[in-house]
């Protein structure tokens, strides 16, 4: 069909329309499927507490609009939001094992909530793989937490703080008596200060742990877990999918080579695990490698590579919540 112009008559939206269909689908997507109240699983009466105290826990989230993904707000984090620019006092400690421990301090004198030093509450921070007191996610916590009045103290994995690593020991999720040493330290120092513990990916994970394996007798009064990993082989294999790992898990791979490259020991190898589990995932194959080389029998009943990732798998975690009911715990 012609029309009078000489034109053929069939119709096509113009860009305008088009433009302003998909803003219309993108929006209607953005508030029906992203825009969520978060989930509160707890007792009654840690819900109620939440709920008064923490009005926020029961609003409905709203992510930035155009960077609402998960793996992409980390990337973004991570390269372009400003580093607190923050200095700590530095205290190294003896290890039960004759090895060292690296704690950094915030010891927030200024602090008006609690004014008072010996009853100032100290918050325990955990990093997580690769992790210590310079990184960025670690430096906003302790922002954080002087913010809320409290007194901050990081945890170092080993050789990440500094100190000379004085035995073939390095990071283990299911080995808490580094966690433990560090908290009756803590005791020792400040007998009436309440200590709260905040552990993020990794270090989250021993947190757990170390709830688990001390319950009551944990001398903490309460307990953050931010992105805790629930099983390490599942939680590589996902990190191994295309767009996780072109994200996040290049920047892992380096920073475990990186590490290992630094705190390798010379002479002072093991030999290797009879039977490693198998993977083909490139950043636990490296791991597994370290594992067997250096870590492998320094912890005590974990004495293969595979107790060293298979510890915290969900049996196990449901079993551990049973002995950390006298502890709240706030998992994010």
């Amino acid at each position: 069909m012609e029309t009078p112009e000489g034109t053929t008559g069939c119709w096509s939206p113009s860009l305008p329309s088009f433009l302003l269909g998909v803003t219309a689908a993108f929006l209607g997507y953005y508030w029906m499927c992203i825009c969520k109240k978060p989930t509160i699983v707890s007792s009654k009466t840690l819900r109620l507490l939440l709920e008064r105290y923490c009005p926020v826990a029961s609003e409905k989230f709203y992510p930035t609009i155009w960077c609402f993904e998960g793996r992409m707000q980390t990337a973004l984090w991570i390269h372009f939001v400003r580093k607190p620019i923050m200095s700590y006092r530095n205290e190294v400690i003896a290890a039960e094992d004759g090895g060292q421990l690296s704690l950094d301090w915030k010891d927030n004198e200024e602090s008006s909530q609690f004014p008072d030093g010996a009853t100032r509450p100290i918050a325990i921070i955990l990093p997580g793989l690769n992790g210590n007191s310079q990184k960025i996610y670690i430096l906003n916590l302790v922002k954080t937490a002087m913010e809320a009045g409290y007194r901050a103290v990081v945890i170092n994995n080993r050789g990440f703080g500094g100190e000379q690593v004085l035995t073939p020991k390095t990071l283990c999720v299911g080995y808490t008596l580094d966690m433990r040493t560090v908290v009756c330290h803590l005791r020792r120092m400040f007998p009436e200060a309440p200590l709260v513990a905040v552990g993020s990916s990794l270090g989250a994970v021993i947190l757990l742990n170390y709830l688990a394996d001390y319950g009551a007798s944990s001398h903490l009064q309460a307990a953050v877990s931010l992105s805790p990993l629930w099983n390490l082989f599942q939680s590589d294999v996902s990190l191994s999918e295309p767009l996780n790992h072109w994200l996040l898990h290049k920047t892992i791979i380096q920073g475990v080579k990186k590490t290992m490259r630094r705190r390798r020991l010379s002479g002072n190898t093991m030999s290797a695990t009879p039977h490693p589990p198998t993977t083909t995932s490139p950043v636990m194959n490296i791991i597994i490698k370290q594992v067997q080389t250096i870590d492998s029998g320094r912890f005590g009943p974990l004495c293969s590579v595979s107790a060293h990732w298979t510890i915290p798998s969900p049996p196990a975690m449901q079993f551990h919540w049973l002995r950390c009911r006298p502890i709240p715990v706030l998992l994010c």
